[in-house]
């Protein structure tokens, strides 16, 4: 019979799980020295990870800008070859 499955024969309550075996690698959660470094493992991958995060969300802002207002500044650009383009034809 496999553990967690009643038996129709049996008739029998599935067991209880144990907790021990089944909680996931955690450096010893169970311990208050374990939760300490859990926490501390927690604090450095949010501080090596959040600026990252910070920094390519501000790029995509910046890009999102750019698209949205540079049109404007494409504009200019293309007026100004025009007129450099029309004074060498004239020269």
């Amino acid at each position: 019979m496999r553990q967690g499955r009643t038996s129709a024969s049996s008739g029998r309550a599935p067991r209880a799980w144990d907790r021990r075996s089944t909680a996931p690698c955690s450096l010893g959660s169970r311990t208050p020295a374990g939760k300490v470094l859990g926490d501390l493992a927690y604090l450095v991958a949010l501080f090596l990870i959040e600026p990252l995060y910070v920094a390519s969300d501000f790029t995509l802002y910046l890009n999102r800008r750019t698209e949205l207002e540079g049109w404007d500044i494409e504009i200019a650009f293309r007026q100004l070859a025009a007129r450099r383009a029309s004074a060498r034809e004239a020269a």
